[in-house]
Order: C-alpha cells, then structure tokens, then sequence
C-alpha cells in the first residue's frame, strides 16, 4: 500500500469503518512507515483533544450583537478591471511580437525602427513615437493583414479553449476530485 492510499483511510481506521481486509492492509502498512504512524498519532492526539473540548458559554445577546456587527461592516469592494488590465496586457504584447515579427521580416533592419522610435519619443512624445514606428513600417502594409488575422485566430482559439475547459474539462476533474480519484 502506498502512503497516499493510507493517509486517506487513516480517519475511517480510527473510527473502525474500514472494511475488515482494508484495515488489515492499513495496520500493515502502518508497521512498515513511519511517516503514517506518526501521522496517526497526530489524527488521535486531535480527535482527544476534540473529545475534551468545552463549548464555550455565550453571552445571552450573543446572537443579536453579532448580527449588529454585521451590518455595520462595509460591503466588501469588489475589484474590477483586472480582467481588462489582463487583456490589454496581452494585446500589447502581441502587437510588440507583431511589431517584431514584421521589423525582422524588414531584413533584420529592425534596430533603425526601434532607433527611430525612442528618438521620437524623446523628442515628441508617445503618439510621436507610435506613429513614427507605423510610418516605418508602411512599406509592409500588405504583411500586416496575415498577421492581425493571426493574432485574432490566436485569440479565438485560446476563449475557445478556455470555453472547453470551464464547461467540460473543470467539472469532470470535480467529480473526480470529490470522489477520491486521482486524475
């Protein structure tokens, strides 16, 4: 038996609900390892001192002061934007891979752009800047539709994935998660 089996039949042994052949294999088991008898130590150490625990006494308002508590808590702030900072983030990035990929297709002559760029922004600014790299990559204008195009079915085939994912992959991992079952 392997200790991963043990472990998560160490609670069922101690309140003898194993089976009469599994609860042989986990006293065996626990013959050989130490790590899961010490681990069951610990499991019984718990359940005595939860055994012993008193309930505390509570004040007869108890129930109403809480409540009172409560209300004047402040709503929690929900966050938002991070999804959009998280897309933008990747927008960016691949318009600079894009950026990139069309400077190298230029003949490796990319440096002069970037060159041109951080002279424009030091110069004139951001829009200068982003406007200078645009007017230096005209010439390949025709290039840029294959890669928008690219970029857009990268996109789509990632929401898509992620679709899958949370509609088909994420509940049969739960299921089999919540059953015991290793993937």
């Amino acid at each position: 038996m392997r200790c991963s089996s043990c472990e998560t039949m160490l609670d069922a042994y101690l309140e003898r609900e194993l089976p009469h052949r599994a609860a042989a294999c986990v006293r065996l088991h626990l013959r050989t390892c130490e790590a899961c008898s010490t681990l069951l130590h610990e499991l019984r150490t718990v359940d005595g001192l939860l055994a012993t625990a008193r309930t505390p006494e509570l004040p007869p308002n108890f129930s109403f002061a809480t409540m009172a508590e409560v209300r004047n808590v402040p709503a929690p702030h929900r966050r938002t934007g991070t999804a959009w900072v998280a897309l933008a983030m990747y927008l960016v990035c691949a318009w600079i891979a894009a950026s990139v990929a069309l400077a190298v297709a230029r003949g490796g002559r990319w440096t002069d752009t970037i060159a041109a760029a951080a002279s424009a922004v030091t110069s004139g600014g951001a829009w200068h800047a982003v406007t200078g790299t645009l007017h230096g990559f005209s010439s390949f204008t025709p290039l840029v539709v294959p890669a928008v195009a690219g970029i857009l079915a990268i996109d789509v085939a990632l929401v898509a994935a992620l679709y899958f994912f949370y509609r088909a992959v994420r509940p049969w991992l739960a299921a089999r998660l919540a059953n015991g079952e290793h993937p």
